[in-house]
């Protein structure tokens, strides 16, 4: 017999809960039943080591690529910290970037400790923001219309790459 594990349990119940919450605003139900807590393991990080993201680096020749994943890397933001970040929130002259918002799941919120921080920018960095300056947005991040950038964009983007650099 095979068995669920916890995570996929947790999402069972969650996809059902989320289900009978709808019903019960629809008036379908009179009420939401009780659901048990699941109790998930800690999951381990399988961060990149220095060396490892100097042979990533590499390996990525494409400019705004580059400054992407530079960004992500040596600012250590999350993904929906840098679909957020803005021109206006990177001052190259003093080398410093303010993490104001994030996008999660499209809707732009607070950042998800709901703080602003700023992170000082590396020279290496600075330069690569400089070689993707742009006019065609606010986004620093974004498409050749303008438009945000997908969560999904940086993931493919990160896949692709440390594929290439094994």
């Amino acid at each position: 017999e095979q068995r669920l594990t916890a995570t996929t349990v947790h999402h069972i119940m969650g996809t059902l809960h989320k289900m009978l919450s709808d019903a019960l605003e629809w008036g379908l139900l009179s009420k939401l039943p009780k659901f048990p807590r699941i109790k998930l393991p800690k999951g381990e990080w399988d961060w990149l080591k220095p060396d490892e993201t100097t042979r990533l680096m590499s390996v990525v020749s494409d400019h705004v690529e580059r400054a992407e994943l530079l960004f992500a890397w040596q600012t250590g933001c999350r993904i929906g910290e840098q679909l957020a970040v803005e021109k206006s929130d990177i001052d190259l002259d003093t080398g410093k970037v303010t993490f104001r918002k994030a996008i999660y799941r499209g809707e732009e919120g607070t950042t998800k400790t709901g703080y602003e921080r700023t992170v000082e920018l590396s020279p290496s960095l600075r330069k690569a923001l400089k070689a993707i300056w742009h006019t065609r947005g606010s986004k620093l991040f974004c498409d050749t219309y303008g438009r945000p950038l997908v969560a999904e964009h940086f993931k493919a983007l990160l896949r692709k790459h440390l594929k290439h650099a094994g």
